[in-house]
């Protein structure tokens, strides 16, 4: 820009510079200590009924997945798909602004209130952006596995 005899040129705001080291950070994975956070529960495959008290599976059980989410006390619970041990949700729960050291805990379980079993659970960190199969255990078993998408984002509030 051009400036006048007399006047002088407007520096550029501070917030630009700092957007710049904020970025670079980022690029170097020394993000902000909360990043908003998306989980998108995509698929399960490979269900497995377990019953809570015998860890072997359920013979000719019907299945009928829920899921449920948790990060920092959040809850975020799934619909049921009936009659599948192949559900497919394509659902996300938004967390809010979440610890880059967070955890995310995912329980598949049997939405029907007269089975006490659930297909197994997960726990990983938040630590990136990714999406992934994950296997679900349950007393040491594989019960199955689930498709996931976690989305971390740098957003200023």
């Amino acid at each position: 820009a051009t400036t006048q005899p007399g006047r002088t040129e407007k520096a550029a705001p501070m917030r630009t510079v700092g957007a710049i080291f904020f970025l670079a950070g980022l690029a170097r994975g020394q993000g902000p200590d909360h990043l908003a956070t998306t989980i998108c529960l995509l698929e399960a495959r490979d269900l497995v009924m377990l019953p809570r008290d015998h860890p072997s599976p359920v013979p000719d059980e019907v299945a009928d997945p829920s899921a449920v989410l948790e990060i920092g006390g959040r809850v975020c619970r799934l619909p049921t798909v009936h009659d599948t041990d192949d559900p497919s949700w394509e659902a996300c729960c938004y967390f809010g602004f979440q610890s880059r050291h967070s955890l995310l805990s995912l329980r598949v379980v049997d939405s029907d209130a007269f089975v006490d079993a659930n297909y197994g659970s997960l726990t990983m960190p938040l630590d990136v952006s990714r999406e992934l199969w994950l296997p679900l255990h349950f007393h040491g078993q594989v019960a199955g596995r689930v498709h996931l998408r976690a989305v971390l984002e740098a957003r200023r509030a």
